[in-house]
């Protein structure tokens, strides 16, 4: 069988711009928000677990690093921060770390089997990505139609055999 038959050229860069121009709408980096969490998993007695939180909260209000307090309320022993993307999380969850503001902290909510304290430490807003952040979905776009293209041209000629039977794909 001849693959090449069905092989296409790499994108120019103009294929690739004309390409990012035309689909912009797709190239979107989510609203998203860098984030601190103390999370408490509620393994037996969620009223026990939510006095925990309520606890280690009140230990942050009266002075208390969220840092130590976390080391010693929540399941993860090791802080670290890290980005929530619109989208990807619960929509309780999501609703509590993008209503606050950098450096504010959440009081306690609940968000599947779990208790939760946040802090926010940075914010962005949805935003359009440059052609340089989107190369490599662009590119992958533009060989997706370059493909597309090239089978409806040459399918009658992209042919196999099975058991000595001649197929057309």
């Amino acid at each position: 069988m001849n693959y090449n038959i069905l092989k296409v050229d790499d994108p120019t860069e103009m294929e690739m711009r004309d390409f990012y121009e035309k689909n912009m709408e797709k190239y979107f980096e989510p609203k998203k928000a860098r984030i601190l969490a103390i999370q408490l998993d509620i393994s037996g007695s969620e009223g026990e677990v939510l006095k925990k939180a309520n606890e280690a909260l009140g230990k942050i209000m009266s002075g208390e690093s969220f840092e130590e307090v976390s080391k010693r309320y929540s399941n993860s022993k090791q802080l670290d921060d890290f980005y929530v993307k619109q989208g990807e999380n619960g929509i309780n969850f999501e609703d509590k770390v993008f209503s606050l503001q950098v450096n504010e902290m959440s009081s306690v909510f609940k968000e599947g089997n779990s208790f939760y304290i946040v802090k926010c430490l940075e914010k962005q807003e949805k935003r359009q990505k440059t052609f340089g952040e989107a190369l490599n979905e662009i590119k992958a776009g533009v060989l997706s139609e370059k493909e597309d293209k090239q089978y409806e041209l040459r399918k009658n000629e992209a042919s196999f055999s099975i058991h000595g039977k001649r197929f057309t794909a």
